[in-house]
């Protein structure tokens, strides 16, 4: 897994770090299949999960999963001095929660210089959204645009390995609200595991607004939306 910070933001040096002793386990065991970590970055990317997610040890086993992997390795970074960086990594057994894997903590010594600590969620940036008409995406509330509003949301559905899990979260989402009413174009901001993306624009799909207005005319608006997952 990509390494994190103690808030749980991930950092650049972090990910550098988790690149390095996948690449070295690589090499030194020839007998494990290591998984390519451009594959968990690939899944990080489609699903959206945020670093803070990730060190989570049932979120860990569930991309490990995804992955068809039967250990993840998680880990810790920070700083205890100008230059010497903590790591404390430990492994997760996918199929038994119970077992407890090996684990390890070392001090390295570090360039303050070139060393990135600087904490990010280790997600990219998304590209802006524009309608397949050419029309400009307003911003509901600025510039004399009124609000829209929905009258049918229904929640999304939890997963079955959401319940397993007993993950409780909130994904946002982006979308555009047409000039019809209908929501399109929706797509993940920050995620959630275990399928819950998938639930979440499934449903959204169905759901039914009023478009924002300008001066009295229907116009397609960008807005944000927060799905919340609680179990009860």
């Amino acid at each position: 897994m990509n390494f994190v910070l103690p808030d749980g933001n991930t950092s650049r040096y972090s990910m550098q770090l988790a690149d390095e002793l996948s690449s070295e386990m690589a090499q030194q065991d020839k007998s494990a299949q290591v998984i390519d970590r451009s594959l968990l970055q690939g899944l990080l990317q489609r699903e959206r999960i945020p670093s803070q997610l990730q060190n989570s040890e049932p979120v860990a086993r569930w991309l490990a999963k995804e992955l068809h992997a039967n250990v993840a390795l998680i880990g810790t970074t920070k700083r205890i001095a100008r230059n010497e960086v903590q790591l404390s990594a430990r492994f997760l057994s996918v199929k038994d929660e119970k077992k407890i894997g090996p684990s390890a903590e070392v001090n390295l010594s570090v360039d303050d210089v070139v060393v990135d600590l600087y904490p990010t969620n280790g997600l990219p940036t998304l590209q802006p959204i524009t309608t397949s008409r050419g029309e400009t995406l307003r911003k509901p509330g600025l510039k004399g645009v009124n609000s829209p509003s929905c009258s049918y949301m229904p929640n999304p559905s939890y997963t079955d390995e959401a319940r397993t899990g007993k993950f409780s979260g909130v994904i946002l989402v982006e979308a555009v609200i047409d000039t019809d009413g209908s929501v399109n174009q929706q797509r993940i901001v920050r995620g959630a595991p275990y399928g819950l993306n998938n639930s979440a624009l499934r449903i959204m799909a169905t759901w039914k607004c009023h478009p924002a207005t300008y001066d009295g005319k229907p116009v397609p608006t960008l807005v944000s939306f927060e799905v919340n997952f609680r179990l009860y």
